[in-house]
């Protein structure tokens, strides 16, 4: 999809990474660039041994790039101007400003954990204090015990999700208008708009979301079943299919049992009902059981579950890769399919494995010439989405496309409508 796109890779942690990696899957020329010790993000755990090599975290953000250690600041400068993108963390020592005088047509994607100015632009941030600063950390973990870290660096993830999004869409305008723009992602700021329900009760009702656990209500949660753990997210709609599957079909049509949420003692009961009945089966009877009341019972895998999932093996979603030192492994592909295709799988490189190679791609072509713009619009002017989502991660999307100026139509049932609209 992407074949031909040069994306050149200033950052240092796992946002600009796993942006960049994105970019890499879809086939565009992604050059890493790092410092002589390497990215810091190939010394994180997990690890196999010793040497920058050795992180299994790069191994996955490091993933179809190529790795040039480059500290002349000249050379970083025509490096970044033969690129059509430039991922950024902020510190790279780039003069942003300069670039797109010299070459208005590049795009540049800065994403830092507060944001290029304001009070807190300079402060730096970790897995724990990003989670933390955008919200999400006090929406998790048990209402009576402290907030708990979700695994990993969430905050980072959500980061290079957006920058990847918005920089596609900034892409997109370059082809259309030859203007590029220097986007600046907030991890902060792309965590407070993923609050879901508890951003709009505090700037509305101006009260905090508590923490609910691993319940919102009875038929929403996770509960623990003969050898392991499985959830139910059942709408007003599926709630019944949930008590025939349990074994309670007296409880539908009950108001008492309609909205748990009024009632805690029905809820508790409800609660105690799916417990007895999950316990009395391992995750896959439970799964197959609910299947048949078309009630939303899921299984809930542990990560090394996941690399035999059948599904995921079936949609080929992993891919096996040989690397020199950590030897054959397997890697995600793409988290969403282009007609069926789910990106190539390369293996991360070397330190500075293709310095010469890119210096001597840099030698032999000359910065760009000065591009005149043919005007600026909005970026997605023109352009018409049918959106024919509910809830939340779909019109989540089809959000930022209308904000970036196409013409969104939400399509709802008429007996239907989207279910967000009564929450």
């Amino acid at each position: 999809m992407l074949e031909g796109l040069r994306v050149v890779e200033f950052s240092s942690d796992v946002a600009g990474g796993f942006a960049g990696r994105l970019f890499a899957l879809l086939g565009a020329d992604v050059v890493k660039v790092e410092p002589p010790a390497g990215d810091p993000t190939r010394w994180w755990a997990p690890r196999t041994g010793e040497g920058p090599e050795a992180g299994l975290l790069f191994a996955y953000l490091g993933s179809g790039k190529r790795s040039a250690v480059i500290e002349d600041a000249e050379r970083r400068r025509v490096l970044a101007l033969s690129a059509d993108l430039v991922l950024d963390d902020g510190r790279s020592g780039l003069d942003v400003a300069a670039l797109l005088r010299t070459k208005p047509a590049i795009v540049v994607c800065s994403i830092t954990p507060f944001g290029l100015d304001g009070p807190l632009s300079d402060w730096r941030a970790t897995a724990l204090t990003a989670f933390a600063a955008g919200g999400q950390l006090m929406l998790c973990g048990d209402p009576e015990s402290p907030p708990l870290k979700t695994a990993g660096h969430q905050a980072y993830y959500q980061g290079g999700l957006h920058g990847f999004a918005a920089s596609m869409t900034a892409l997109y305008a370059v082809r259309r208008t030859g203007l590029g723009d220097h986007l600046d992602i907030s991890l902060q700021e792309a965590q407070a708009a993923s609050l879901e329900g508890a951003g709009p009760n505090a700037m509305v009702r101006e009260v905090d979301t508590e923490r609910t656990g691993n319940q919102a209500r009875a038929v929403w949660g996770i509960y623990p079943s003969a050898d392991g753990h499985v959830g139910v997210a059942a709408m007003a709609r599926q709630t019944g299919s949930v008590y025939r599957a349990v074994g309670h079909p007296e409880l539908e049509g009950d108001p008492t049992y309609t909205n748990l949420t009024a009632d805690a003692a029905a809820n508790d009961l409800v609660a105690a009902y799916i417990t007895e009945w999950t316990t009395a089966r391992t995750s896959a009877e439970v799964f197959e059981e609910s299947g048949r009341f078309r009630a939303p019972f899921s299984l809930i895998p542990t990560p090394r579950e996941l690399l035999e999932w059948p599904a995921l093996r079936e949609a080929g979603f992993w891919r096996e890769v040989e690397h020199p030192v950590l030897g054959r492994h397997p890697l995600p592909a793409a988290p969403f399919a282009i007609d069926g295709d789910r990106g190539s799988a390369r293996r991360a490189p070397l330190l500075g494995e293709h310095t010469a190679e890119v210096l001597g791609e840099l030698e032999r072509g000359t910065p760009p010439a000065p591009i005149e713009a043919r005007g600026a619009r909005p970026l997605l002017d023109g352009l018409r989405v049918l959106d024919l989502t509910q809830i939340w991660a779909g019109p989540y999307a089809t959000r930022f496309l209308a904000d970036m100026g196409a013409d969104v139509i939400h399509i709802e049932g008429p007996r239907f409508p989207d279910g967000v609209r009564g929450v």
